[in-house]
């Protein structure tokens, strides 16, 4: 009598530790035949465990990954269509939690593949932090941080092309070179204004320009030179009776008797030729920024 209850109290154990461990265990549909032993030695009905697939995001070290062909690290251009997919691995996330976007770019969820789409304004190189979460509104278990770094490129300007079209990698790189300021062909002329003035950097060139009276106008002087239309609002002219830098100003032909005309490979300054005092002229070209 004392074995068989000791052996009905064992077989009662061993079935609660099993339908625990089912209780614990994910994917585990079914547990059968869980037998508690009668006394007489037969079994009774089998002891079913069903348990429910749970949607968590522990259960197979869930995390974030690219999908649909996207790439990590990925890159876009400034005001160029960009799009990116993602998604969870292991189990769905029903809610995301993204760091700051670059200006231009959205999020949306979607189930079960999300995106980061738009066109970007601002260049640079952005980290994007991106969690996975079980449920709704960034609740329950978690993925681990996913990083996405995105570069995006901004387009080459036309001083960056031209100034790219007469040196290689290694010139590219030393300001004293190629940089705007400089005059590597020793001639005078720094680089910016023989690309305003559509000049060659790489050989030596006399000071361009013509300053004589205006055929059509024998009361104004004309000064006239040679003009990159790739340069755009980069020049301008400027007047002084001086040469001091704080005396110099702008020529603004909406309020005074000059004239500017600008052709597809030319731009000309008109000055009339009675004055009250001598001025000298030059002209200035800047970088945009």
């Amino acid at each position: 009598m004392t074995r068989k209850i000791f052996a009905q109290r064992a077989l009662h154990l061993f079935a609660s530790g099993l339908s625990v461990a089912a209780q614990r265990l994910p994917f585990l549909k079914h547990l059968s035949p869980l037998l508690s032993a009668a006394p007489s030695g037969k079994f009774a009905a089998p002891l079913v465990v069903s348990v429910i697939g749970i949607d968590s995001l522990s259960g197979a070290s869930p995390k974030v990954s690219t999908t649909g062909g996207s790439t990590n690290p990925a890159t876009a251009n400034l005001g160029e269509t960009f799009v990116w997919l993602f998604r969870t691995n292991g189990e769905k996330s029903k809610s995301y939690d993204i760091s700051t976007l670059p200006p231009g770019l959205t999020y949306t969820f979607g189930k079960p593949v999300s995106s980061i789409t738009g066109i970007p304004t601002t260049g640079g190189s952005f980290e994007i932090q991106i969690i996975g979460w079980e449920d709704e509104n960034q609740r329950g278990e978690r993925t681990p941080t996913y990083t996405f770094n995105l570069a995006i490129n901004e387009p080459s300007t036309p001083l960056e092309i031209w100034t790219e079209s007469f040196w290689n990698s290694s010139d590219l790189s030393n300001p004293d070179i190629s940089g705007p300021n400089a005059d590597p062909d020793h001639d005078g002329i720094e680089n910016l204004l023989e690309f305003v003035f559509n000049l060659n950097p790489t050989q030596k060139e006399s000071t361009p320009g013509s300053f004589r009276s205006d055929p059509e106008d024998e009361t104004m002087f004309t000064y006239t030179l040679p003009f990159n239309p790739d340069a755009g609002e980069m020049i301008k002219f400027q007047e002084s009776s001086t040469l001091k830098g704080s005396e110099w100003t702008d020529i603004d032909p909406a309020n005074s008797d000059a004239e500017i005309i600008n052709s597809s490979s030319a731009i000309s300054l008109k000055i009339p030729k009675a004055s009250a005092q001598k001025k000298m002229i030059r002209v200035v070209a800047t970088i945009p920024g």
